[in-house]
């Protein structure tokens, strides 16, 4: 009885020994990953069609996928489905870090938002943002280069030369006028 109890404490003593130094798990693993729950983000109220770059840390070599989800508070739940948007995926490092630069959709409304990150369907860090409404573009002010009440006069004055130009077409058809009569008047007087 005493072999077998002695059995015992041997193999749970080699088993403890085993597991701490790494004997039957791939070299360093265990070392080389702790997760990150957050997703750190270079603009956490960034502006519809801005990019952002965001980073973090997962399981060596796995593809991750970043989606922006509308927070339910500030939309009803069928807005937030609607609102959920693919912004990218890239492949952590063998490190497991990763890093992505993204851009917000042009549509997307001011509000909350919770940034994913996914690997196999499990969201792995999330972060929230702030999305901003867009800023207007100021349009251009006019007292600085005012606009003219009236266009500059660059012509002449064309009225007086045609009232002239026509008085004197008028009396030279008067004229001409005047000398038939006068030649009429001659011929039946016999002159």
């Amino acid at each position: 009885m005493a072999s077998t109890k002695f059995k015992s404490i041997g193999a749970a003593a080699a088993l403890t020994i085993a597991v701490g130094l790494g004997v039957g798990s791939p070299a360093g693993a265990a070392d080389s990953y702790t997760p990150s729950s957050q997703i750190s983000v270079s603009d956490s109220t960034p502006t519809p069609g801005q990019s952002i770059t965001l980073s973090g840390k997962t399981t060596p070599d796995t593809v991750v996928t970043v989606t922006i989800t509308a927070v339910a508070s500030t939309q009803s739940l069928t807005a937030a489905a609607a609102t959920t948007y693919t912004l990218g995926s890239t492949t952590s490092n063998a490190n497991g870090d990763y890093s992505l630069t993204v851009t917000m959709p042009a549509s997307l409304p001011a509000g909350s938002y919770v940034l994913a990150a996914s690997a196999g369907g499990t969201v792995i860090s999330s972060a929230n943002l702030s999305v901003a409404a867009p800023t207007q573009a100021t349009p251009p002010s006019t007292t600085t280069n005012p606009v003219p009440e009236k266009l500059a006069f660059t012509g002449s004055e064309s009225a007086p030369m045609a009232a002239v130009a026509l008085a004197i077409v008028g009396a030279g058809g008067a004229l001409v006028l005047l000398a038939r009569r006068n030649d009429h008047a001659i011929e039946s007087t016999g002159r």
